[in-house]
């Protein structure tokens, strides 16, 4: 893994272990929160945080994989892929007493927080006694709303001032109205654009298309559809490296970013005994 400020060229490492996934980023660009996916974590996967100044990272948690991290860094949400007790885990940062929510016949698969803190976004992907599609909760575990129907495969939001949302639909991307859940397409979004995020003034969002030695981050006005590069992102270790997919964590004000990405490197060896 690696983290870079906007406009600067050189990264800083923050790697852990050998197969860290999906980075989350507090607003302050302070704390990453990641997926430990190595035989170290086990069949549940791990998850961590770990400071952006480079001191080790420390296991949050009981298991599952990390989806969001509050804006001010103190609270992850952490939903386990399979798990019989279909619950959204609710882990402190720091201090704090780590609750799960969890509803009868609701199974969800990704999570995100609002900017308050205290309600959540989150996927069911598949038909679990409710239908598929995107929920809305709260940390007191109120009864699920649903917001958007059908199986998604992504979400970005909610929006930092807690109004839209962002979701493929139909093979488009489109936003959501949290009110009274209308949605509508957003211009200047390509079919290989993967939304990592949305700027602070709620009108942009970040989105990445992947190149031949890393990423390309480009800021969208979500009304208009003009587009403009932001970073272009280049791992140092570029010798077998792999299509970045992962999305990249992004801080609403652009400054900061975090990223994963994988190298494959093969050996050639040459015998001159062999018959």
């Amino acid at each position: 893994m690696g983290m870079v400020e906007h406009g600067a060229s050189e990264e800083r490492d923050i790697t852990w272990l050998d197969d860290s996934d999906n980075p989350r980023i507090s607003a302050d660009g302070s704390k990453v929160l990641f997926t430990d996916y190595s035989e170290h974590a086990g069949k549940d996967y791990a998850a961590y945080i770990r400071n952006s100044d480079g001191s080790p990272a420390i296991r949050i948690g009981g298991g599952g994989s990390a989806t969001d991290i509050t804006p001010d860094g103190k609270w992850a949400l952490v939903v386990m892929s399979g798990d019989p007790s279909a619950r959204i885990q609710v882990v402190p940062v720091g201090a704090g007493q780590a609750h799960a929510l969890h509803w009868d016949g609701v199974q969800p698969d990704m999570a995100h927080w609002f900017p308050d803190g205290q309600h959540i976004l989150f996927i069911q992907s598949r038909q679990s006694g409710g239908a598929a599609g995107l929920y809305m909760t709260d940390t007191n575990g109120s009864t699920p709303k649903l917001v958007a129907s059908g199986i998604l495969s992504w979400l970005v939001g909610p929006s930092p001032d807690g109004q839209t949302f962002l979701i493929p639909q139909n093979g488009a991307w489109v936003i959501g109205n949290l009110a009274d859940t209308t949605t509508k397409p957003v211009p200047g979004l390509q079919s290989a654009d993967v939304p990592i995020g949305w700027t602070s003034d709620s009108k942009h969002v970040f989105t990445q298309v992947p190149n031949l030695t890393g990423i390309t981050i480009y800021k969208v006005d979500v009304n208009s559809g003009q587009r403009e590069v932001w970073q272009v992102v280049k791992p140092k270790e570029q010798i077998g490296l792999r299509p970045m997919t992962v999305p990249v964590a992004i801080t609403p004000d652009g400054r900061w970013m975090a990223f994963a990405y994988r190298t494959d490197i093969g050996h050639l060896y040459r015998s001159d005994t062999l018959k």
